[in-house]
């Protein structure tokens, strides 16, 4: 059996100014906010995160890794039917994503 190449990092106690200084801690580029999100999204899965999901999360999310275009808001139609815009298809369509699996995670756990 090979050993843990993984640390459990506790978030689910800490401070808004502690997630804010383990953001830089660690490197995560994370705001204040998406530290708290991420907060929100262990306690309701009941667990602390590795470092190994804080990683993917911070890769995910921060400013750095995105296209400014994954920003902007964007109006089109489909084969013109009526016109939609998306607000920023980052937060469409990979934030909120992320935060709703986290909450479908934190009620499937509950069922169990």
């Amino acid at each position: 059996m090979s050993a843990k190449t993984y640390r459990t990092v506790p978030v689910r106690d800490l401070s808004s100014d502690e997630l804010l200084e383990l953001s830089k801690q660690q490197k995560l580029s994370l705001s204040r906010e998406d530290m708290e999100v991420v907060q929100q999204i262990f306690r309701e899965v009941d667990r602390d995160p590795t470092d190994v999901e804080l990683e993917v999360i911070a890769q995910t999310w921060s400013e750095h890794c995105k296209h400014r275009i994954f920003s902007a808001s964007i109006s089109h139609s489909v084969n013109g039917g009526a016109p939609e815009t998306v607000d920023s298809l980052f937060k469409t369509y990979i934030k909120k994503p992320s935060e709703d699996h986290g909450t479908q995670a934190g009620l499937r756990a509950q069922r169990v």
